[in-house]
């Protein structure tokens, strides 16, 4: 009778011992499950989130470039507007020239 309540004690030590490191086995590849996504979702968000910073980027050189042409759009047309209005004060003084030579004689 001992020895059967002894081999039943061991086969549950056996069984319990068995589920135990079933157990630990499988909360351990669920936690290298979970690390394994924790980490490729680290790196998704790092691959976003250094798209975001180039585009970004890209935007703010395209406004620059925007700025510059129209800066230099805007010199030439100043260029532009004070050579037209030279030329003008040009024409107005020779007419003055012309009507005051006019009328002196």
């Amino acid at each position: 009778l001992r020895q059967e309540h002894l081999k039943k004690v061991e086969s549950e030590i056996q069984f319990k011992s068995l589920v135990h490191v079933e157990h630990k086995q499988t909360l351990k590849e669920n936690e290298d499950a979970r690390r394994r996504m924790s980490i490729a979702d680290r790196a998704k968000l790092r691959k976003n989130n250094l798209e975001g910073k180039e585009r970004m980027r890209m935007m703010a050189i395209q406004e620059e470039q925007a700025i510059f042409e129209e800066r230099h759009e805007s010199s030439v047309a100043m260029k532009t507007a004070k050579s037209d209005n030279a030329e003008k004060r040009r024409m107005s003084y020779a007419f003055r020239n012309g009507d005051a030579r006019r009328i002196r004689q």
